[in-house]
């Protein structure tokens, strides 16, 4: 029976039970490539790096200054951003081979995600259609020309001063082959994190951008000639500037690439098509009022900035018992960061890694100590997430965070009591649900992984499922998933800043963590990442 999908039914159909897991073995001689080649496609070298840029977290994570930037976006910036953004960061030998770090997470280190690029920036490179390759830094030429025109109007902004467009895409078996019929949601989880990496690189480098969930899929899809059963845009990332001038003859026609370009998107020999996938990816084109290709629809069907992200809160079930200001919690600390939040006494984060170091460094460390977390710490990692909540997107982008309720688990965190507490953003507070150490009975639910217990904090990310299908029918998952996985990266960033470990976890009994956190039957937590003190780890270790 063809299932009607929408988030609540994929969300539940995919659910872990612990009763009810399924029996599951590797086939190891089929793994996937985690790298797409294009094998005959012309290529170009990134730039070699000599620097990367000295801001901090805070300043990037900040768009209150996007209307001054200036800088247009050349090749040398390319190199850079594309390296914060997905590179690799690290080698370490594994069982006779090398594994590279990067600089996004993955579920499994399976890296289901590609970057493209449309470009017509000029600079010395072709305008033309480019795929990003990260083993080898080098982009391959998958079309030449000008697509300024057919990629604008995909990406649902025709502005004069549109200079390129990062694209991002999943390709589904590579995380199908670990996580079946779940791996939808670990393929937008990861899309979340590349994403966050990459406008926060571009702010780092003062180059005006904004994000799209909301694209043309089915035309994006053509412009990159991709199977659409193996993968699809997920995300747009528009960068404005000064454009190079169009060269409009060389538009077209938008033909099929040769079986060879084609071919790159086969990422095992044994690859298999999961039902449910399909079905909810292919639900999730849908843009509600209007198909999959008006851009019209586009301004109709994304939240916008005057809903009430507070109404959100109220749709989970549970309530806190008082709001405590942010701002106020600091205040008996001594010095001001950057962010314009109080340092604390105990421990002065002005030291704290910038943005780039903090990208370099990021690691999912699990080894977490007894120690607490220090007041400070928690208060600035507080302070991103509200940041990244509420200034992630610029007034030319949706309000997608109002998909997502942030929230955490205080386990070991100096003048914060244990408990459950509900993060709200917009006002800048946090409120306390239930007073008890719940980070044991959730490591529990997290598939029983117990070196979750002693991480100072859980943060948690969680939705109502009916309340994304209601405005934005099965395309609310998107919304929700990727910017669960960009505030998840926030975590991730600032926890590494701070010389803290922290670790994403996606895989838990669903039913579970619903009845821990007392969230109501519709609502469900999508994602959590533990942070706090580790051993062997610092800013300056």
């Amino acid at each position: 029976m063809m299932l009607n999908y929408t988030s609540a039914i994929y969300h539940n159909i995919t659910s872990y039970d612990r009763r009810a897991m399924e029996p599951h073995a590797l086939d190891w001689r089929h793994q996937p490539s985690v790298y797409k080649v294009y094998s005959g496609a012309k290529t170009v070298d990134l730039e070699d790096i000599e620097n990367l840029y000295a801001k901090s977290l805070g300043a990037v994570c900040r768009l209150g200054d996007q209307d001054a930037f200036k800088n247009n976006l050349n090749p040398t910036d390319l190199s850079k951003i594309l390296l914060l953004a997905g590179g690799l960061t690290g080698r370490q030998r594994q069982a006779g081979q090398d594994f590279y770090y990067r600089s996004a997470p993955s579920a499994g280190a399976l890296y289901p995600n590609e970057i493209y690029i449309a470009w017509w920036a000029g600079g010395g490179l072709e305008s033309g259609i480019y795929h990003v390759g990260i083993h080898n830094r080098r982009l391959s030429l998958l079309r030449p020309g000008d697509f300024r025109s057919p990629a604008g109007a995909a990406v649902g902004d025709g502005s004069p001063d549109l200079a390129a467009v990062f694209l991002i895409t999943g390709i589904f078996f590579r995380s199908a082959w670990k996580y079946r019929k779940r791996a939808y949601r670990y393929v937008l989880l990861d899309a979340g994190h590349l994403a966050e990496n990459l406008r926060l690189a571009l702010n780092a480098a003062e180059i005006a951008s904004s994000m799209t969930y909301d694209m043309d899929d089915a035309a994006l899809d053509h412009l990159l000639d991709l199977d659409a059963g193996r993968e699809g845009v997920l995300c747009g990332v528009r960068v404005y500037g000064c454009a190079a001038e169009a060269v409009e003859e060389k538009t077209a026609t938008i033909d099929a690439l040769p079986e060879s370009i084609r071919a790159a998107g086969r990422v095992s020999a044994a690859e298999i098509v999961y039902p449910d996938i399909a079905g909810m990816h292919a639900a999730s084109r849908m843009i509600r009022g209007g198909g999959s290709g008006q851009v019209v629809a586009f301004e109709s069907t994304a939240p916008t900035r005057t809903e009430n992200h507070e109404g959100i809160l109220d749709k989970l079930g549970v309530v806190p018992e008082r709001w405590q200001s942010l701002d106020d919690f600091s205040k008996n600390d001594s010095a001001k960061s950057d962010t314009g939040i109080s340092t604390g006494q105990s421990r002065d984060v002005a030291n704290m890694l910038d943005f780039a170091e903090a990208v370099i460094r990021r690691r999912s460390r699990r080894n977490f100590t007894d120690q607490p977390m220090v007041r400070s710490d928690f208060t600035h990692m507080l302070d991103l997430l509200c940041r990244a909540s509420i200034e992630s997107e610029t007034g030319r982008d949706r309000v997608y965070v109002s998909s997502v309720v942030a929230g955490f688990l205080a386990g070991n965190i100096e003048g914060v009591v244990s408990g459950f507490y509900l993060l709200d953003p917009n006002r800048r507070r946090f409120g306390k649900v239930a007073e008890n150490q719940m980070a044991g009975p959730m490591s529990r639910v997290c598939l029983d992984q117990e070196w979750l217990a002693r991480a100072a904090v859980h943060f948690l990310f969680m939705s109502c499922l009916p309340d994304l299908d209601a405005p934005w029918g099965a395309r609310g998952y998107r919304y929700a998933m990727m910017t669960a996985g960009r505030l998840g990266q926030v975590a991730y960033l600032g926890a590494t800043a701070l010389g803290l470990g922290c670790c994403g976890i996606g895989a838990l009994y669903d039913h579970e963590a619903r009845d821990l956190l007392g969230l109501n039957p519709e609502s469900a937590l999508l994602y959590l990442v533990a942070a706090g003190p580790v051993k062997g780890f610092g800013r300056h270790s």
